[in-house]
């Protein structure tokens, strides 16, 4: 039994380890990492001004009814707490937005160096770059 679960637990093992990726994710384009940053910035606008909006009918709320139970308290913390949720996700649409801003493609017509009959000649060759700065 103890063979058994022994080498159970040896064939797992090696099909995790045969599971692996060899390359890693694809990089995102620059239209992909721009559609990414505005959908972040949309989150973060509606986290803040929603957040904002329950914080202010707290207080209100809260102000009307000074000497009572209210759930005015509640809907600040809560708002409070969304304002606060928000800024991580302006952070990464910036974040996102920089990232799309330095990707860049372009074409260039570059010499190469090419041995034609023994003698080195400089060829005319078509180059496709891609800049990606980190």
């Amino acid at each position: 039994m103890k063979e058994v679960v022994i080498g159970t637990i040896l064939l797992l093992m090696s099909v995790s380890l045969l599971g692996q990726r060899i390359h890693p994710g694809d990089q995102l384009t620059r239209a992909q990492y721009l559609q990414k940053s505005k959908n972040q910035e949309a989150a973060a606008y509606t986290l803040a001004v929603g957040g904002a909006l329950l914080a202010t009918g707290g207080i209100v709320w809260a102000v009307s009814e000074l000497f009572e139970d209210s759930p005015g308290d509640e809907l600040v913390i809560i708002g409070g707490a969304s304002v606060v949720g928000s800024i991580p996700l302006f952070i990464g649409a910036k974040r996102n937005n920089r990232k799309a801003m330095k990707i860049s493609t372009s074409l260039e017509i570059q010499r190469t160096p090419v041995i034609a009959v023994a003698v080195p000649t400089l060829r005319r060759s078509a180059g496709v770059c891609v800049k990606v700065t980190f």
